[in-house]
Formats: structure tokens, C-alpha cells, sequence
């Protein structure tokens, strides 16, 4: 899996590098009240792609948060299920409850 990761990130450096070398225009964005200087067409999509990167990352950050939330919620849970059941097996059953059970089933 590291071998795969490692290839696609040489892919994707070197179709970057290619990219900036065959693609010098200059370009000026505008966006509603936004007016960019005048770059090099790559430099607007690397900006692009680290802004999806923090994008992305604060979005699995967050995630990742909620999901070690449920694990906590989780454990708790089987930690007072355990006691239950450390109860339970401490617990003595005589004859009386033996009985009491077997009808209790039979009605």
C-alpha cells in the first residue's frame, strides 16, 4: 500500500512539474469583490489543491473526532456490561428459583 501511495504522489508531483513547464500564461481571477493579481496559471492551481487539502483535512478531523467519541461511548458501555455480568455470575440460584423459572416458562 505504501508502494502504491508513493507512486501516485511521484504521478501527481510530476504531471505538476510538466504542467508549470508547459503552461507559463499569466491569469488574474475575479470573484465578486475579489480581484487576484496577475500569476502564472499554476500558481492558482496549487493554491487550489492546499486549500482542498486543509479543507479535507479539517473534515476528517472532525470526523475522526466523532468516531473517538462513539468508541469512548462504546467502552463505557462494555466496561458496565462486564460489571453486569461479573454481577450476574456472582449471583446464587437455588432450587427455588430453579422452579420459580421453570413455570414462569411453562405458562
Amino acid at each position: 500500500m505504501r508502494l502504491i501511495k508513493l507512486i501516485i504522489w511521484i504521478v501527481v508531483l510530476v504531471a505538476g512539474i510538466l504542467f508549470a513547464l508547459y503552461n507559463k500564461q499569466t491569469l488574474q481571477l475575479n470573484f465578486l469583490m475579489f480581484h487576484s493579481k496577475v500569476l502564472p496559471v499554476w500558481s492558482f492551481l496549487i493554491i487550489a489543491f492546499v486549500l482542498g487539502l486543509i479543507i479535507s483535512f479539517l473534515y476528517s478531523l472532525i470526523d475522526i473526532m466523532r468516531l473517538k467519541n462513539k468508541i469512548k461511548g462504546h467502552e463505557n458501555e462494555i466496561g458496565e456490561l462486564k460489571k453486569e455480568i461479573g454481577y450476574l455470575r456472582n449471583l446464587t440460584i437455588t432450587k427455588e428459583d430453579k422452579n420459580e423459572q421453570i413455570e414462569e416458562n411453562n405458562q
